[in-house]
């Protein structure tokens, strides 16, 4: 890969406000392309017990409010104990970011209530089935619109008719809106749970922004679109916040900000495959083998959110040759499909099989290594089943964002106060710090395996698979229950190094460990995917 340096294209390459918007599109602009299968706005899901969840967007207030007393990926390595002094020095976590802190607050966001989803299985299956078919008609209207504003386009089709034809798609929208409102009042009062004031609030706010859009010229609406309603107002406001606020700071809403872009980058190295948008995939305890030991009670709420899904489309001979659809086995939050002539947590045998379809250079699926270590007896979570060529596989995608800031030197002296670019490119490897978010991914989103984008601004995009491991899972929710049950259920806050001579804790760090070597890297990618007209500046100052 090679190591070019940062251009300031259009801005000097130091100062004291980092533009994190730099090359970013909204999630908006995502959610727009046939590349991306999008959620519709929570105001048409049907939110009726955790297994509808998945269904809500991740930006969306709701979505929050559903992570009360739910243990997330983005606090179980809190809860694991990795950040204790003596583990992190063994994963190789900067003792400036070790300590207590993240168990602590692992296990006071665990005491708090968490949002009440039991419903009658009746009322869940009606609202799983209402949101299937929200999700399949919003990307069908957003494909038609797209396919309607290309022919106007090629066609030379004035401003009034480009007008007119939005007029129509979004009169289109609002009657599938209304179409979706009254079928979640015809699941009961059950499923209206986040279907609240506020949320009204929120669609009678879009609906005027809709109406405020019909008026502008298409270029105007897309260049609206593009932006994602950041102005440069917004930026100004962001960039000097975040200067005062520290490199930290900067890194951290830089990660989150360009995930749109990280994912644009995953779909150009994907052409034949689809991104799919997911919320928060809960984990359902009847779903862990038996063997494990976990029986009702034993373990927390437990929920992932991963950055996406990815859908490979694999050959109609994966189809022919045993794989099958089942329904209602495994986790309620990807559709699966078990292997009849594959024996249970014959990874090597099935995987080999999957070639997925599209050009030369993407490569088949890795074998997985001996990823069920004592668990044979598991069953594994196998593709998706709903291509018409073929069979799908799916895999969980966590993108991590490398900041390509940092303080500057400028004048041969550190400027804590100033910053400057300083791209240290992608990962080489896999860090042992990010595996238990990635297996967890894996474990409630029901996958086989999971891909780890690592990007950089200036210098190419790596990325990672990694085959889930259940031998890990199994130590980890053995972690997990424990800190639950000691700890958490009897309100005893758990004291420092908590886990430090206990063998199952020992184990998993080492499990932790041969899991991050043996993730593979798929591809490297040095080409940048970027939309026209994005914001190039390094800094706003």
């Amino acid at each position: 890969m090679p190591g070019q340096t940062p251009q300031s294209t259009g801005s000097r390459d130091w100062g004291r406000m980092p533009n994190i918007y730099r090359h970013a599109p909204s999630f908006r602009v995502l959610r727009s392309t046939a590349m991306f299968e999008a959620l519709p706005p929570v105001e048409q899901m049907a939110v009726a017990g955790a297994d509808s969840h998945r269904f809500i967007r991740q930006e969306d207030p709701l979505w929050d409010r559903l992570h009360e007393g739910v243990l997330t990926t983005g606090l179980v390595r809190g809860a694991l104990g990795l950040y204790e002094k003596s583990a992190a020095k063994k994963m190789g976590i900067p003792s400036s970011r070790a300590g207590h802190g993240q168990l602590l607050r692992a296990y006071h966001h665990l005491c708090s209530q968490p949002v009440d989803s039991s419903v009658p299985a009746s009322v869940t299956a009606a609202a799983s089935a209402h949101n299937a078919a929200a999700v399949a008609a919003y990307n069908a209207n957003k494909q038609a619109a797209a396919a309607d504003a290309a022919a106007a386009a090629a066609w030379g089709v004035s401003d009034d008719h480009s007008r007119a034809a939005a007029s129509a798609t979004t009169t289109a929208a609002a009657a599938a809106a209304t179409a979706a409102t009254a079928a979640l009042a015809g699941l009961g009062s059950a499923t209206r749970q986040g279907i609240s004031k506020h949320a009204r609030q929120r669609q009678r706010k879009q609906a005027a922004k809709v109406a405020a859009l019909q008026g502008m010229a298409p270029a105007t609406q897309a260049a609206i679109a593009g932006l994602g309603g950041v102005s440069e107002e917004h930026k100004q406001k962001k960039a000097r916040a975040l200067s005062s606020l520290g490199l930290m700071s900067i890194c951290c809403s830089w990660g989150t900000v360009q995930e749109p872009a990280s994912l644009l980058q995953v779909a150009g190295a994907f052409p034949s495959s689809q991104l799919v948008e997911v919320g928060l995939c809960r984990l359902s305890p009847a779903s862990l083998p038996v063997d494990w030991g976990f029986g009702p009670g034993s373990l927390p709420p437990i929920g992932a959110s991963p950055d996406a899904l990815i859908r490979h489309r694999t050959p109609p001979l994966v189809a022919a040759g045993g794989l099958q659809a089942t329904a209602g086995s495994g986790p309620p939050a990807v559709q699966q499909a078990a292997p009849a002539a594959v024996a249970p947590w014959d990874i090597d045998s099935l995987l080999a099989r999957l070639q997925l379809v599209g050009g030369a250079s993407t490569p088949p699926l890795a074998p997985a290594g001996n990823t069920s270590g004592s668990s044979s007896s598991a069953t594994a979570p196998a593709a998706s089943a709903s291509c018409t060529s073929g069979e799908q596989l799916l895999e969980v995608v966590e993108v991590k964002n490398t900041c390509p800031f940092g303080h500057s030197r400028r004048g041969g002296r550190l400027r804590t106060s100033e910053f400057a670019v300083s791209d240290r490119g992608p990962r080489a490897a896999v860090p042992q710090e990010w595996v238990p978010q990635l297996q967890l991914h894996m474990l409630c989103a029901g996958t086989l395996s999971g891909l780890l984008v690592s990007r950089s601004a200036t210098k190419g995009t790596r990325v990672f698979r990694m085959q889930r491991d259940d031998e890990l899972l199994r130590l980890m929710l053995l972690v997990i229950s424990r800190l639950w049950q000691q700890h958490v259920l009897p309100r005893r806050v758990p004291p420092e190094d908590v886990f430090a001579s206990w063998r199952e804790h020992h184990l998993m760090m080492q499990r932790i460990g041969q899991v991050a070597r043996q993730a593979t890297v798929l591809k490297d990618l040095d080409e940048q995917h970027y939309l026209p007209g994005s914001d190039s500046r390094w800094f706003l100052d």
